[in-house]
């Protein structure tokens, strides 16, 4: 279903109930979370590690609702805050998927 988001068609939203405030919190929570598990796994457990894709599901789900919400706020400090929240969640996902990506193109070479 398409909704209207500042005059721009909006084609998937994200389903959570959480407040502004708490999704900067969990999302905090989470991308600190996902990127200590990065940083404890070998490369090889990436993949197959299921917390850390959960986690990773839950990082992406909590940037799309940060970034959906960004769009109606008008305070600095508050999109500051928003804004820093989802590059903290955009930099673990990129972490998490270039290791992914690595591990999956170094069993393809063998």
């Amino acid at each position: 279903m398409a909704t209207q988001v500042a005059g721009y068609t909006v084609l998937q939203t994200t389903n959570l109930n959480f407040s502004v405030d708490e999704a900067i919190t969990q999302a905090t929570h989470s991308a600190t979370f996902l990127s200590e598990m990065l940083q404890m796994l070998e490369p090889n457990q990436a993949n197959s590690n299921e917390t850390a894709h959960d986690t990773y599901n839950e990082c992406i789900k909590l940037k799309d609702f940060i970034s959906e919400k960004l769009w109606a706020v008008s305070d600095n400090e508050r999109i500051t805050l928003m804004q820093g929240a989802v590059d903290s969640l955009q930099h673990v996902c990129n972490q998490y998927e270039l290791l992914v990506k690595s591990v999956d193109q170094e069993a393809g070479d063998w």
